[in-house]
């Protein structure tokens, strides 16, 4: 309780939101595997706007790291940290899956903290490969993993939930239930 706090977020969640953000809660660790275009976003943007920051979301393109920025902007009252000059007071850093791995020890230190409340890598299913795995030894309190394909074709899938922790979403079936999403047509 002592990590939560109440910031601006233009969005609610919805029922399975608060699902994955009260199962945050509880473990500490989770892999958000939503289908596409369901909220995984929220979720994470949700934790940076109720938890302490300092707050970290990793991703694997600069393209994402653009949008996600926006987003951070747009719906949010975070101050942005910029990777290449962080101050004290900045309170989230979108980085790429390279920048988190080369810059994040100095830009803790910088800020003079030991960790990142929330580290949340987006395409999470890039995180088991041999460099991009070193992001599993930059500290954080809270670890959000999110993805809508969790899966690999070089076997190392099991890594994914090992280092996101308690999966949710993972039963589309609820999300056809409740018409949120639905089969595709297959001709």
């Amino acid at each position: 309780k002592a990590d939560l706090i109440e910031r601006r977020l233009d969005f609610e969640l919805r029922p399975y939101q608060k699902t994955a953000w009260e199962t945050l809660k509880e473990y500490s660790n989770i892999g958000c595997f939503f289908p596409p275009s369901t909220g995984k976003t929220i979720v994470i943007l949700y934790a940076d706007t109720h938890i302490k920051p300092p707050h970290l979301v990793g991703v694997r393109t600069l393209l994402l790291k653009e949008q996600w920025r926006d987003r951070i902007e747009a719906h949010t009252d975070l101050k942005l940290g910029d990777n290449n000059d962080p101050k004290v007071g900045d309170e989230i850093f979108v980085m790429t899956y390279h920048e988190i791995i080369r810059k994040s020890p100095a830009i803790l230190k910088k800020l003079g903290v030991e960790k990142w409340q929330v580290k949340a890598i987006d395409e999470v299913q890039h995180w088991p490969s041999d460099w991009f795995s070193k992001m599993a030894f930059v500290p954080s309190r809270y670890t959000i993993g999110a993805s809508a394909t969790p899966y690999r074709e070089d076997g190392r899938e099991e890594y994914i939930f090992a280092l996101t922790g308690v999966a949710v979403g993972m039963a589309w079936d609820e999300f056809k239930k409740a018409g949120i999403i639905r089969s595709p047509d297959c001709n």
